[in-house]
């Protein structure tokens, strides 16, 4: 789990930051609601899934959201080998202790300070990744 606190992400949830799974992109399935109107889902199928816009919002980034009502679905990373998955589309979570932030990523972007004891990196969150050190 992640928050992420860069400017694109900022202004793509309309959100100081924003909280996502990050998982491996295999891990991702789309489901959409059923047509029958009573509020089920069904697994979309390869030859019909839901139907998503992709673009890419940096060139590490594509970005897939709903074409209906345009809300983000998930993110692929890294050619699709990483997915972010925005928390506030996960509705089968067992656990909230499931839900526990790990670190902040871009937090030298932020707009609001945290005080928590989470790792706050400068970027991303990746083998390489740079500890924020303090304004």
């Amino acid at each position: 789990m992640s928050i992420c606190h860069c400017v694109i992400c900022r202004k793509l949830s309309g959100a100081p930051f924003s909280a996502q799974a990050l998982v491996k992109g295999t891990q991702v399935s789309v489901v959409s609601n059923g047509d029958a109107g009573d509020g089920s889902s069904q697994r979309a199928s390869v030859a019909s899934p839901p139907a998503l816009l992709t673009y890419a919002s940096s060139p590490a980034v594509e970005r897939h959201r709903c074409a209906a009502c345009q809300s983000p679905v998930y993110a692929t990373l890294a050619k699709g080998k990483m997915a972010a998955v925005p928390l506030t589309v996960l509705d089968d979570v067992k656990n909230d202790a499931e839900m526990v932030p790990t670190h902040h990523m871009y937090y030298g972007d932020r707009i609001m300070d945290f005080s928590d004891d989470l790792p706050k990196y400068v970027k991303s969150a990746g083998r390489t990744a740079e500890l924020w050190k303090g304004d």
